[in-house]
């Protein structure tokens, strides 16, 4: 399976880390390391050379082998990277680290190549390639998911949004995108472990503080379960905590006193099951980490927004504010707006 695949104009962008990490995690007999696993492997490097084999035209294509967050190699790849050089027009690497430039031995002779300290930004493995303006796969990524968003964007019929007592005109429809767009929402999954691992495990002083994902329902199971594997973080889910606020008496059997979680959403808009989900927690003397989703719709002023995120800070794939709602047309109205 892969993921990462953006193309854009004449450019085939992959992001070999987040190969890496699906390769590592789902199709590999070894230990799993999830997005922890910082080397390049010939597995990873097959499934490339097999999709391009896939597709219409690619010896017309400039393929960019994006290796940010890798910083080792398997010592076997050159003849495969050859391979995958004579079916493309060009073929360019970027974030290359000396360490996984030396194992992969590549030629150093062309004069557009962009050496960062003993690294490269861009390097590319053909002295006569010409100077490309090359884009970045995060950025990249974050265009093409707004577009995915679009995508599953619907009306919301009835708007009646029960919960939490206004009107929504439009729903993003999760679990058709995981459905159809199955490949690219792992990779938005990717996204966000790369986003929890930077804010929140990094900066965990001991093994033992590492926080549970609770989940709420099939879509934040499906979500979890992903997260679970890329993080190695253990899974709990709360059958039926959905939107109406009601009592579980089983849940003191689950929730353990001074374990932290972090609660798994799909998409949080006024944030009314996340609260129900706190509030459970912190009664039964958990803790909440904070909360996790695909997409926030920012619903306050930025002020307002820091000091929301100092009681819970929640972390998403993306947010729609006010700045990029075009297309998305995303309202919350009340009786005083109807």
């Amino acid at each position: 399976m892969i993921i990462s695949k953006i193309e854009k104009d004449v450019f085939l962008y992959y992001n070999l880390h987040a190969e890496q990490t699906i390769t590592g995690t789902f199709f590999n007999d070894s230990i799993c390391s999830g997005i922890f696993d910082e080397q390049l492997t010939i597995s990873t490097l097959e499934v490339i050379d097999k999709d391009l084999d896939k597709m219409v035209g690619i010896d017309s294509k400039i393929v960019v082998l994006d290796l940010i967050r890798l910083k080792d190699a398997s010592n076997n790849l050159k003849v495969l990277l050859f391979n995958i050089s004579t079916k493309c027009q060009d073929l360019i690497f970027t974030n290359i680290k000396s360490n996984v430039f030396s194992k992969l031995d590549l030629e150093l002779s062309n004069k557009h190549n962009v050496k960062n300290g003993n690294d490269y930004s861009i390097l590319y493995y053909s002295p006569e390639t010409k100077e490309y303006t090359i884009e970045k796969t995060d950025d990249l990524f974050d265009s093409e998911f707004k577009k995915i968003i679009i995508k599953y964007n619907k009306d919301n019929i009835p708007e009646y949004h029960e919960s939490s007592s206004v009107y929504l005109t439009k729903y993003i429809d999760i679990k058709e995108m995981i459905s159809v767009d199955k490949a690219f929402f792992i990779y938005a999954l990717y996204q966000l472990a790369l986003k929890i691992k930077s804010n929140w495990l990094d900066h965990l002083a001991i093994e033992s503080e590492r926080p549970t994902l609770i989940c709420q329902n099939l879509n934040s199971s499906y979500i979890a379960s992903v997260l679970s594997s890329f993080l190695r973080l253990d899974i709990l889910i709360l059958d039926h905590l959905g939107p109406v606020n009601t009592m579980y008496s089983s849940l003191n059997n689950k929730i353990e006193e001074e374990k932290s979680y972090i609660i798994v959403s799909d998409v949080v808009c006024l944030g009314t099951e996340v609260k129900i989900a706190k509030n459970i927690i912190t009664f039964l003397k958990g803790k909440v980490f904070g909360n996790i989703a695909i997409v926030k719709i920012n619903t306050l002023l930025e002020d307002h927004m820091k000091k929301e995120e100092k009681k819970m800070k929640t972390l998403s794939v993306f947010n729609i504010s006010k700045d990029n709602n075009d297309g998305i047309d995303f309202e919350i109205k009340t009786a005083f707006t109807l």
